[in-house]
């Protein structure tokens, strides 16, 4: 059964430094210390297939896949200094046809700031391969105007709403008041229709009004600022998009004072032009900058703050919360919350609506009311994986590369039987120890008629190919007897320790990649005589893998 943990994946458990809510715990996917892997991490995504893809700061791309890592390719000319480098990275939604990538960063070439696509070319919707490549001559800008005068407040993050649209942050540029002006391609959040494209490479970028999607509050207007829906923002280094509502949360780094979280909420009749306040306000209060004129009206303000004085130094946006259907779900008490932390002190929080935003009630084990978790320093970026998990890159600290981490549930182990076995008496299988990372399962077969059984395994109990399960084995001489499970795993001889009673010890690795799957067993037995094969089956036994 050892090959289906391999099939699994691998990951070690990270030593609980954090302090998380009772019932939850963080884990280490991936660790560049002592490697070469992840040298300074600052954004990932997941593929559809449950990949995911990592772009560091000097523009090495890497794939993590089942338990491995490997390099795709290095972006070129990515220039790296202060704030700057690979930011961000985002997949085309279909992504298994295309293999498209957008990343945006600081060039080298032109000391501007770029928004490119690439192309990946490998196995593109394999959840378990490392195979895929950037090619680099597939390179088409997309936006390669936007203003460099300085190493810092570059933004941004780059993400695909659930609108089929892809949204970028841009900050300020070390330029304040021109957060104030749309046309400047500074403290603002761009929307994209990026469908209309060409296939292939190409290094001019396209007129604007090719990205416009029309439905931009100035889609009406010309030059840059039709791809505008916000602005008036600082350094929104990190955004999330809500996957339910489409609403934009924009994590704002501050100047002196504050750290805030600002909401664009969607409107998919038709999108409001908002401006955030910089360099007018630093959250809700006013900033001592001189832009000309008076304050403008119509300024939005954050739906949360983090006073500096409290240890707020560099706000990260973390995601809206919402539960996936996957094992490692937060529950109900959780839907829509929005997390958000600093990179500095490491405070992870917690937002609730109530009728309005405010810092969520806290729950059991909590570090303190305020916080929902602690000892979370150098986070470069934090999304919802699709199990339900909470993901985040970790920055390196002195010697070494950086890590994958992400924090859910504990999960109980459980067993369950199901079907019915062959034989008379019936061929018989059952759960005897839980099956818990780092020890030893145990199943037991009973009423085995002959000292020769084995133990087959899979990870469905619904199909085998591409026929529904059960299976009736008549058809290969075993009338009354059914396959109740897929064999990615079978013929794992055990000896049986009593007269008709044999235990199958399962030594479990302590892989965290290994909790919250399931996995399906059969027990299988000679019995001359009973059918011209001679071999009965047992009922099935469902395993859930836990780490209590």
């Amino acid at each position: 059964m050892l090959g289906v943990a391999a099939l699994l994946g691998a990951m070690s458990p990270c030593p609980r430094t954090q302090s998380v809510p009772a019932g939850f715990q963080v884990d280490t996917l991936l660790s560049g210390f002592g490697s070469s892997w992840l040298p300074q991490p600052l954004d990932f995504l997941f593929l559809a297939d449950g990949r995911v893809l990592i772009a560091n700061r000097a523009g090495e791309l890497e794939v993590y896949a089942g338990g491995s890592v490997a390099l795709m390719g290095t972006v070129p000319s990515v220039q790296i200094g202060g704030e700057s480098g690979l930011l961000s990275i985002e997949a085309d939604p279909n992504f298994s046809q295309t293999g498209y990538i957008y990343v945006y960063y600081s060039s080298s070439a032109d000391n501007f700031k770029h928004l490119d696509r690439f192309e990946l070319v490998g196995d593109l919707s394999n959840p378990t391969s490392t195979n895929l490549s950037l090619s680099v001559s597939s390179r088409r800008v997309v936006l390669d105007g936007l203003p460099h005068s300085t190493l810092y407040h570059n933004g941004g993050t780059t993400r695909f709403g659930p609108d089929g649209m892809l949204y970028l942050t841009l900050g300020d540029d070390g330029v304040p008041c021109d957060a104030q002006v749309p046309a400047s391609g500074r403290g603002s959040v761009l929307r994209m229709d990026v469908g209309g494209l060409p296939d292939g490479g190409g290094l001019v970028a396209p007129a604007y009004s090719l990205l416009n999607p029309g439905s931009n509050p100035l889609s009406s207007s010309a030059g840059f600022s039709q791809l505008v829906i916000a602005y008036g923002l600082r350094q929104p280094f990190r955004m999330a998009i809500d996957s339910l509502t489409g609403n934009l949360y924009v994590g704002d780094v501050g100047a002196s004072a504050t750290e805030e979280v600002n909401e664009y909420v969607f409107s998919a009749g038709g999108l409001p032009l908002r401006n955030y306040g910089w360099p007018w306000l630093e959250g809700n209060a006013p900033y001592p900058g001189n832009c000309g004129g008076s304050v403008p009206t119509g300024l939005h303000g954050p739906i949360v703050t983090g006073s500096q004085v409290a240890g707020w130094h560099a706000l990260i946006q973390g995601p809206r919360y919402r539960n996936q259907g996957g094992p490692f779900d937060f529950g109900a008490s959780y839907e829509g919350s929005v997390f958000y932390l600093d990179y500095f002190s490491g405070w992870l929080r917690r937002l609730e609506y109530t009728g309005g935003w405010g810092i969520a009630q806290p729950v059991p084990g909590q570090p303190t009311s305020e916080d929902w978790a602690t000892s979370l320093p150098r986070v470069t970026a934090m999304r919802q994986g699709p199990d339900g998990a909470i993901y985040w890159l970790k920055a390196p600290s002195g010697a070494g590369g950086g890590s994958l981490r992400r924090v859910r549930p504990s999960l109980l182990s459980s067993s369950s039987t199901y079907g019915v076995g062959c034989g008379s008496p019936a061929l018989q299988l059952s759960g005897s120890v839980p099956p818990v990372i780092g020890t030893t399962g145990q199943v037991v077969l009973a009423n085995a008629p002959t000292p020769f059984v084995f133990l087959a395994g899979g990870l469905s109990n619904t199909t085998f190919g591409s026929a529904p399960l059960p299976v009736t084995l008549a058809g290969i001489g075993m009338p009354g007897c059914f396959l109740h499970q897929s064999t990615e795993v079978s013929g794992l001889a055990m000896t049986p320790t009593g007269a008709g009673t044999a235990k199958f010890d399962w030594p479990l690795p302590n892989l965290g990649s290994l909790i919250g799957q399931r996995v399906y067993m059969q027990g299988w037995a000679l019995a001359p005589g009973y059918n011209t094969v001679g071999v009965i089956v047992s009922n099935g036994v469902a395993w859930q893998i836990g780490n209590m």
